[in-house]
Formats: C-alpha cells, sequence, structure tokens
C-alpha cells in the first residue's frame, strides 16, 4: 500500500488507543493460532486488529448493534469464516447464538462495515513522496520509469439472475454470470484502489472510462506517473498499454517488462480468491424481493470487504492458505482491443515511446535475471 509503516502505526494508535483491545474476546480465545488460519485465513493480531478497529467504530449511536463487544466479535468472525470458506461456522453460531437463518444478514453488515473502512487501508498515492516512493520501486521492479502501479480488472462469478434479461447482462464473454470490478495495485502486489462493481457484459474499456480514478490520472493531478494497463484497455496518456506488435529490440524490452508488472494484478486477484473463497461464487443468496441494484451492491461490499482485509493481511504478514486441487481457478484474459494507430491520441503514442526511449538496457537485463531466478 501507499501508506509507510510510520504511518500505519499512527492509524493503529488512533483508532486503538493503546493498540489493546478493551476487554478479553471470549470466542477468539478459543482457538489457536493455527486454527485461526485454517478456520479464518487470517491470524490472531490482524483478527484483533479489526476488532479494536470495529469497537471504535461501534461507538457513534447509528450503529446500535457494535455497543456490545461480544456481538462485535461474533459477527466479525461468522463473516471472517463466510469469506475463507464460502459458508458460515456452526460452530460459531453454536457459541454466540447467532441463528442460522441470521447468518446472510450477519455478512452482509459486517462486509457494509469492513467496505467502509476502504479509505483507511486501501489507499492511493496522493503526495509527492508516496508517488516517487512507488515510482522508485516500480522501476527496481520491471525498469520502467514514473509507473505507481497496474490496472486490471476481476471477474467474480454469481449465480445466473432468474430471468433471461438479467442473466444475458451479468454474463460475461467466457460465458459464465459474474460482476467485474476494477483493481488498481501496487508492484508489490498491495491494493491501492478499489471500485465499484459492474455487470459482468460490462468491457475493461468501459470500466476504466467511468473510473473517477482515470479521472484524477488524466486530470494531471498525478503529473508524469503512469498506470500499466493491459490489451483491453485504449493506450493513453496515463495509462500505458503494450505494443501489439513490437519491432525493434527497445519495444520488444517494453512489452516484456510491461508483462512483468502486469503481472502483478492477475497474481493479486488469485491470491484473493485463495485467500478469500467466498468470492468464487459471490453470495449469499439475496432475498427475493432485493432489487438487482441492491444485490449489486451487497456483492461490491463483499469484495471491498475481502480487498482491505488482504491489504491487511499483508500489513501483518499473514502467509496465503495452501492451494488445494478444489481451487484451480485460472483467470481467462480480457479480449484483446486494438485501437486502429490513426485513432490514437498523438500524445498517448508519444508518452510510451518516451517511456521506451527511456528504458534502461541495464534495468531490463536485472529483471529478466529475476525472472530466471524465480524460474529455477
Amino acid at each position: 500500500m501507499a501508506f509507510a509503516a510510520p504511518v500505519w502505526l499512527a492509524v493503529y494508535n488512533e483508532l486503538l488507543g493503546d493498540g489493546a483491545p478493551e476487554r478479553p474476546y471470549g470466542l477468539l480465545e478459543a482457538w489457536g493460532d493455527a486454527d485461526l488460519l485454517d478456520s479464518f485465513h487470517l491470524s490472531r493480531p490482524c483478527i484483533g486488529f479489526l476488532l479494536g478497529c470495529l469497537q471504535r467504530h461501534g461507538r457513534p449511536a447509528r450503529v446500535p448493534e457494535l455497543r456490545d463487544p461480544g456481538r462485535v466479535e461474533a459477527m466479525l468472525l461468522e463473516a471472517l469464516h463466510y469469506y475463507a470458506h464460502g459458508a458460515g461456522s456452526p460452530g460459531i453460531r453454536d457459541q454466540s447464538g447467532i441463528d442460522p437463518s441470521d447468518s446472510p444478514a450477519v455478512v452482509s453488515r459486517m462486509s457494509e462495515l469492513l467496505a467502509g473502512m476502504t479509505e483507511r487501508f486501501v489507499s492511493f498515492p496522493l503526495t509527492r513522496a508516496d508517488r516517487e516512493r512507488l515510482a522508485e520501486r516500480g522501476r527496481a521492479f520491471c525498469g520502467v520509469r514514473h509507473v505507481l502501479g497496474a490496472v486490471g480488472c476481476a471477474h467474480f462469478r454469481t449465480r445466473d439472475a432468474p430471468d433471461a434479461a438479467t442473466a444475458r447482462v451479468f454474463r460475461n464473454t467466457h460465458g459464465y454470470p459474474s460482476v467485474v470490478c476494477q483493481l488498481v495495485c501496487d508492484l508489490d502486489g498491495n491494493i491501492m484502489d478499489v471500485e465499484r462493481c459492474w455487470a459482468g457484459s460490462t468491457s475493461t474499456h468501459e470500466v476504466w472510462v467511468s473510473s473517477p480514478r482515470r479521472t484524477q490520472m488524466e486530470g494531471e493531478s498525478q503529473g508524469r506517473y503512469r498506470l500499466l494497463g493491459g490489451t483491453a484497455h485504449h493506450l493513453s496518456k496515463h495509462l500505458l498499454t503494450p505494443l501489439p506488435q513490437p519491432q525493434s529490440q527497445e519495444e520488444v524490452r517494453f512489452n516484456r517488462a510491461h508483462a512483468r508488472a502486469h503481472g502483478v494484478v492477475h497474481r493479486t486477484v488469485q491470491l484473493l480468491k485463495q485467500r478469500f473463497r467466498c468470492l468464487r461464487l459471490l453470495g449469499p443468496d439475496p432475498p427475493e424481493n432485493l432489487e438487482p441494484q441492491e444485490d449489486l451492491v451487497q456483492k461490491e461490499n463483499l469484495v471491498r470487504a475481502c480487498c482491505v482485509l488482504h491489504n491487511l493481511a499483508r500489513k501483518f504478514s499473514v502467509p496465503p492458505p495452501p492451494i488445494g486441487p478444489d481451487l484451480t481457478d485460472p483467470e481467462h484474459p480480457a479480449p484483446s482491443f486494438r485501437v486502429p494507430v490513426k485513432q490514437v491520441s498523438p500524445e498517448a503514442l508519444e508518452a510510451r515511446q518516451e517511456v521506451i526511449d527511456g528504458f534502461r538496457e541495464e534495468d531490463a537485463d536485472s529483471t529478466m535475471d529475476m525472472d530466471q531466478d524465480q524460474e529455477a
């Protein structure tokens, strides 16, 4: 993330005061550390931090159900188990008194509260110092100058809508119903931005065009800094795409470096679905009288909640769960979108060429060496 360690400590202290929960948490104490990782795919310090955040957030009168620390704990653990496994925990419900029929409402409410923490824990670099720091790390990673991160769209499978018209809108180009969400990641795999969810038939380019992040980037507020987009994006001054047919050695090097950096988005989405298996089939099932737009908002809250938890898990160095035979979920690339050169902005072509011309051979060689080391 864009926050440095001292900033995180300041946020921690601001949210939790002395950093300690206000009282012991009985349900959490019933698990050993290994059981916590297995049940929730998060560690004890990470869950304790979340409990403290929610307890502080629950003091205002507008969130009355969070005034009881025991209720906060029960709701959070029920939701975390659902995120990790796609189902609630009978054991948690038995110990906490949560009725099984209330579990979907608990998950929905907790997702809404965690999604409300997005601005705190999913941060895009706003200061010049933060942007420069990310750009230097990006150059060390792939050799490309002035890159803050990579942008891509993730598809999250849903159940088919009951009516045919809605089902067509949510069916993506790969043939299954989904919602699509744009993510921006730094090149360390932290999520810097997560936006609204769209019906699965929405193209990657449409999502980007409607994105507040695009407006910010192209409004010159980011200056010379850029993001890397995939072949489904249009090339622009602040969103660099690979060359469709590289000719020179420099262009080949740029495409190779671009692929290395943009692959971070793919790996981040895979890790999200590995740690939070609820993202493999978004739910729980909505009530019959829920409007499609309200259902989309609930799914968006769930995705945002998992993005918040992903960044916290990385900050607390929580290892991902192992990949089993049931967790193979290959990501299908978005269809390539080739715009005729004559329709591309000259400024966009110049911006990409400037990066290609400034691409240092020693940087390219170092990134190739790292790739070879990883393969070995």
